[in-house]
Formats: structure tokens, sequence, C-alpha cells
């Protein structure tokens, strides 16, 4: 069973299996970057789980009793296909808990901080001149959730980083552009 959707950069795609037989979606990015978030009652909402981008192919089997929202981070042409397991190597969950579990480890905030950026850039990063460009824009409050911070800890890191000229935000787009030394040091 297939589906495809087409998003623009905020929109947001339900993903809910077609019936009881079919728990799992193979997502197959064409264009774009999409975040997977899940909401688990109502004292957790809006919980990042997964991100995904182009020319990958992603498996997500879906939890009971939770609903899960695909985000699209850029404009993203997206094609599910339905099936009734997935291949448990291949879950796309699973392996970003791994790596947002390694995010989340390291003690002070600038370096959870860094960390995540390390994670994203190495997965969606556009190498360019003397560094490296975000190609989507994350909020101070999203950031923080993703490291375990509050959002003023990390704007406070975010001012740091700019002034030791780490870090460059296109004030249009939002986007982040991180210095080469920052992304390739031995934080990772």
């Amino acid at each position: 069973m297939f589906s495809s959707v087409q998003l623009l950069e905020g929109q947001t795609f339900l993903l809910a299996p077609p019936d009881e037989s079919h728990q799992c979606i193979q997502l197959s990015m064409f264009k774009g970057i999409a975040r997977v978030s899940g909401s688990f009652g109502n004292n957790f909402t809006d919980i990042t789980l997964a991100f995904c981008g182009e020319e990958e192919k992603n498996w997500i089997c879906l939890p009971d009793e939770s609903t899960l929202l695909l985000e699209a981070m850029t404009d993203s042409s997206i094609k599910m296909h339905y099936e009734s397991n997935c291949p448990l190597h291949k879950d796309l969950m699973t392996q970003w808990l791994f790596d947002l579990h390694l995010v989340r480890h390291p003690i002070g905030a600038e370096a959870r901080v860094v960390s995540l950026f390390q994670l994203l850039v190495n997965r969606f990063g556009i190498r360019r001149g003397d560094g490296y460009l975000l190609p989507f824009s994350l909020g101070h409050a999203r950031i923080a959730e993703l490291i375990g911070a509050t959002r003023s800890t990390v704007t406070r890191q975010i001012t740091i980083l700019k002034q030791q000229n780490d870090l460059h935000v296109n004030n249009t787009q939002g986007h982040f552009f991180f210095s080469a030394r920052l992304i390739e040091s031995s934080l990772k």
C-alpha cells in the first residue's frame, strides 16, 4: 500500500497506519529533510524521535497508543509504503535513539549543543568553503528539547559560539553556518 505526500517547510503529516495490519512505514525521501515527532500522553507532546533526509529509505514501526507526525524541515517530497512488519535493523527511530542518547551524554550544555550540531551536520550538512551549512533552521526551544536543557541555556551557548566565530546565522532563513573547526573537533 503506497502513499505520496508533498510538504512545504513547516507543514506536518500524521503518520498513521491505514489499518491494524500495516503498522510499519517505509519512508523514501526524494526531496528535503523531515523531523519525526511523537506525542505520548498529555505530559510528553511533540518529542523529537528522528530526522530523515533525501535519498534515504527508512523504516518506522508505529508504536501503539502514540501519535507520530512527520514535519518538513525543508520542502519535502516523500513516498510511503505501508507494511505489516519492518526489518528491525533498519528502524529509523532505533538508530536515532542511540544517536540522540549520545548527544545528551556529555556533561555540560556547551558539549551537548556542539554534539547535536555535529550529528546534524554529519547527516545533513553541506560543506561550503571554510565551514558547514545546516540547510534547515532549528529554534532554540527545539535544540533545548533535543539536548535536555532549557531554552535560555541554549540561547547562551549559541551566543558564545557566535562570539567565538564558530557559528553564524543567516538572518533571513535562520540556517546555521558552522566553522570547520567546530564540526571537525574531537567532541564527536
